[in-house]
């Protein structure tokens, strides 16, 4: 035989190599281009900064410096048109706001107009969460949307077994959700895919609070946890005298945990161990506003307590007046909290004194008021009407 006619099969030969051998350079390349969650880089704490969700940050501790002693005013109002539950969010000059039939609005912080509306086909519990490219929104059947923040078009959806009331955590490349089933889910932020979850056996109602470690969770059961924050694995648990209705707060080294007795525990995150403790003697409204030290807790009896937060030793109580809705949060020197009614009260964070008082009659308010890295002041009322106030 000819050495020509051998030609072209090792032509074909080398052809099929080469072809094999870019298909899998470039599968390799789209694996080290795009690794999961835990494999590539996470964002820094500064890189997280502008972050927002429930009660501020990861950490919730309801707390802004920007000073709310003297009244403000009324500086716009928006009506989403459909009922809400769900806390608003404010990060980077917008505010995001999520109703019972599935409405998301993404409206300009300084004139309350619309960026972007979005609909999700289904009640939206809990309070969205921002990071610097994707809003995330809780659905109330069970799983977590991604919107683009741009826009509002839907990067993914990851459906889970449980029905959720509160939102979700973002920090570092996870996304944490909580659900009614006793669950906690870790997602990829990027990609909605489930990298972790854990069964805690109770209901979560309250939200996890994280730090660079662990995810803390507390149950219905009275059953606070600390797990890993990679893996879900259980670094410590503890059990409290009744289920984590108000939530947890996480300070530098210290979590703070109020449940339904009436308890208010300061935990220390590395092994769970009661630092000290005491009982405000009702039910509490939202977990626990944290700042310098001091805590803020509402109650059910219409109450708001000044806690400090090293020696659990009370240093004024206030009267509300009426039902707290959503719970405190402290703003500079002032401390302010809705009521069921309608009513903004503000009291002196010093000395529990009463400042100011903004009447909205007619008005239901369930959500905790936020503030803005302008220092604008947002109450949302249960029919989906967004009050931004502040100082012209």
């Amino acid at each position: 035989m000819s050495w020509r006619y051998l030609v072209l099969p090792f032509s074909l030969l080398a052809v099929i190599a080469a072809a094999l051998f870019l298909v899998v350079t470039s599968d390799g390349c789209e694996q080290e281009s795009e690794p999961d969650a835990l494999h590539r880089p996470e964002p820094t704490p500064e890189e997280m900064a502008a972050w927002a969700c429930a009660g501020g940050d990861w950490t919730h501790r309801s707390a802004w410096s920007f000073d709310y002693t003297g009244q403000p005013g009324e500086l716009w109002r928006y009506e989403l048109g459909q009922r809400s539950l769900a806390d608003p969010v404010a990060a980077g000059g917008l505010v995001f706001l999520a109703g019972e039939s599935g409405a998301v609005a993404a409206l300009d912080a300084a004139t309350g107009r619309p960026g972007w509306t979005a609909e999700l086909g289904g009640p939206v519990r809990g309070a969205p969460a921002v990071d610097d490219e994707r809003v995330y929104l809780t659905l109330g059947r069970g799983g977590v949307a991604s919107l683009d923040l741009a826009d509002g078009a839907t990067a993914w959806t990851t459906e889970l077994p449980g029905s959720a009331d509160v939102g979700p955590v973002p920090y570092g490349n996870l996304l944490y959700q909580a659900d009614e089933s006793g669950a906690l889910s870790a997602l990829d932020r990027l990609t909605g895919e489930l990298i972790w979850r854990v069964e805690t056996g109770a209901p979560l109602l309250s939200l996890p609070a994280v730090d660079a470690e662990r995810v803390y969770i507390a149950d219905q059961t009275g059953v606070v946890s600390a797990l890993d924050r990679s893996d879900g694995a259980e670094h410590w648990r503890v059990q409290l005298e009744s289920g984590a209705y108000g939530g947890v707060t996480l300070g530098e080294q210290t979590l703070h945990v109020a449940v339904r007795s009436g308890q208010l525990a300061a935990l220390r995150c590395s092994d769970g161990g009661l630092i000290a403790q005491t009982d405000v003697g009702h039910p509490p409204v939202g977990a626990p506003a944290l700042l310098d030290g001091e805590l803020i807790l509402a109650t059910d009896q219409a109450r708001l307590f000044r806690i400090d937060a090293a020696e659990m030793v009370g240093r004024w109580e206030a009267k509300l007046g009426d039902y707290p809705g959503g719970g405190p949060v402290i703003a500079g020197n002032a401390v302010i909290c809705p009521t069921w009614f309608g009513r903004l009260r503000a009291y002196n964070l010093a000395d529990g004194e009463s400042l100011w008082t903004i009447e909205s009659p007619g008005a239901f308010c369930d959500a905790r008021p936020i503030l803005d890295d302008a220092g604008r002041l947002y109450i949302l009322h249960q029919d989906g009407t967004l009050i931004c106030y502040g100082y012209q």
